[in-house]
């Protein structure tokens, strides 16, 4: 009973949190701003408790993973590449964004 008051704190916490930076991160959203999207961008603390369930964990990094893989292959060919994936699988900490600085890739918007 205590860990499922716990999550559905964090669940409430998480909707004040995403309600404050709503418009500030559509608005950094539409207009390409990557520093505007880490801004306002905080990661989810329900997943904390999605976490505690292994296959939840497993597939999240599998997501990640597999989504790094696209990235390495498509860097092998000529011209320029598009992603398109989840804000929390970009910006969570040791998520995309993380882990592609760490191989010294830079990842920037559209310039302003």
């Amino acid at each position: 009973a205590e860990a499922q008051a716990n999550c559905m704190r964090d669940a409430l916490d998480d909707i004040d949190a995403q309600s404050v930076h709503a418009t500030a991160a559509a608005q950094a959203w539409a207009t390409g701003d990557l520093a505007g999207l880490k801004a306002h961008y905080s990661d989810a603390k329900l997943y904390g408790c999605f976490d505690q369930t292994k296959t939840f964990a497993v597939y999240r990094d599998q997501v990640v993973g597999e989504t790094m893989n696209a990235v390495h292959e498509s860097l092998t060919k000529p011209g320029k590449s598009l992603i398109v994936v989840s804000l929390g699988y970009l910006l969570r900490k040791d998520g995309l964004l993380d882990r592609l600085k760490a191989e010294g890739i830079t990842v920037e918007g559209p310039p302003h």
